[in-house]
């Protein structure tokens, strides 16, 4: 890093020393300096973790109102970030800023704020990607705190990320879009994993639909939606039927959600 770019990070790591030897009103200061310092070098992904790092120092005051306006911004920032990014920031993801916002919601005392991450997507994945998905599931997964995953778990992209959050040990909430939807929509080849979900799962919610379709799967992903902090999507940018994984980013992004669009390299439809 040249010395631009290396003063807002030492200054977001003094911040945080001073958060955790009790001064937390200087490591708000600290931070808004950061801040200044980041958006100067034009790195949104260290912007967004200068706010992050003030929404700390707010929670150890026990500012909830101060603190969920740092993590606003933080998130604002986070979206402004290029996907391609330094190396030295490649740790500041999705999975990063949920943890840290966590850990504000602990701080806050409201642990009922855990990370809710929602999933969408394509469910016709060849085999080495659904081995990629899980890598990277896996990846994002580890350092959310309190984690919840609402997954509608049809077969592919959906499943994969329904398996990793029990894996990383988080609570798995499953939505289905009809009463038959086992029946109708459910292949031979997928029932086995299909069933350890449902009998896994904290939580099933099933749409009040006889019938899967349409609009039962329009009704699945409006609860899947309106539960979520973050919709994580694995999709590849292209249009689909109405109900589907791109339509699903729309609304999200409509709706003001975060979207994190998964795509590692390598992936590809079967």
């Amino acid at each position: 890093m040249d010395d631009g770019k290396d003063a807002p990070s030492r200054m977001i790591h003094q911040s945080e020393v001073l958060t955790y030897v009790g001064r937390p009103g200087d490591a708000v200061d600290l931070a808004g300096a950061a801040q200044i310092a980041a958006r100067s070098a034009g790195l949104p992904a260290l912007e967004a973790g200068c706010h992050m790092v003030e929404a700390h120092g707010h929670a150890a005051r026990s500012d909830a109102r101060s603190c969920g306006g740092s993590l606003n911004a933080a998130e604002g920032a986070f979206d402004r970030d290029s996907p391609v990014r330094p190396t030295w920031l490649a740790y500041r993801d999705s999975a990063y800023m949920s943890a840290e916002a966590g850990q504000c919601f602990r701080d806050l005392g409201e642990n009922d704020r855990a990370a809710v991450l929602a999933r969408t997507g394509h469910m016709n994945i060849t085999e080495e990607t659904a081995v990629l998905l899980r890598e990277e599931n896996a990846r994002r997964l580890a350092e959310v705190p309190d984690l919840v995953g609402v997954s509608c778990i049809a077969r592919g992209a959906d499943s994969v990320f329904a398996q990793a959050v029990l894996e990383a040990g988080g609570r798995l909430e499953v939505v289905l879009p009809s009463r038959n939807y086992r029946e109708a929509k459910v292949k031979p080849d997928h029932a086995p994993v299909f069933d350890e979900l449902v009998a896994r799962a904290a939580e099933v919610r099933v749409m009040d639909f006889e019938e899967a379709g349409r609009e039962a799967y329009e009704a699945a992903n409006e609860v899947l939606l309106g539960s979520a902090d973050r919709l994580v999507a694995v999709w590849d940018g292209e249009g689909g039927e109405a109900g589907g994984t791109g339509s699903v980013v729309k609304w999200a992004r409509e709706r003001g959600i975060a979207v994190d669009v998964v795509g590692p390299a390598g992936a590809a439809r079967a």
